[in-house]
């Protein structure tokens, strides 16, 4: 599933214009210029202990308000 989702946002760019612009952004932000491939690696690497890992970290339900929008 992860790696149909980052051939999308990969060929998502597919266009001439959109990858020289994604090179030229990284190279001006002092990014590799796969930053592209490299956030894909990452991606494919996460599991689901990080991704737990991380919302116990940083996201706190007791924190969390209901909203209700009448009429």
């Amino acid at each position: 599933m992860k790696a149909s989702v980052v051939r999308r946002v990969v060929l998502g760019d597919a266009s001439a214009s959109e990858i020289g612009e994604t090179l030229l952004n990284d190279a001006v932000n002092g990014l590799p210029l796969d930053q592209t491939h490299i956030d894909a690696q990452h991606l494919l690497a996460t599991d689901a202990h990080a991704i737990q890992a991380a919302f116990a970290a940083d996201i706190h339900p007791e924190n969390f308000v209901r909203t209700i929008e009448g009429p």
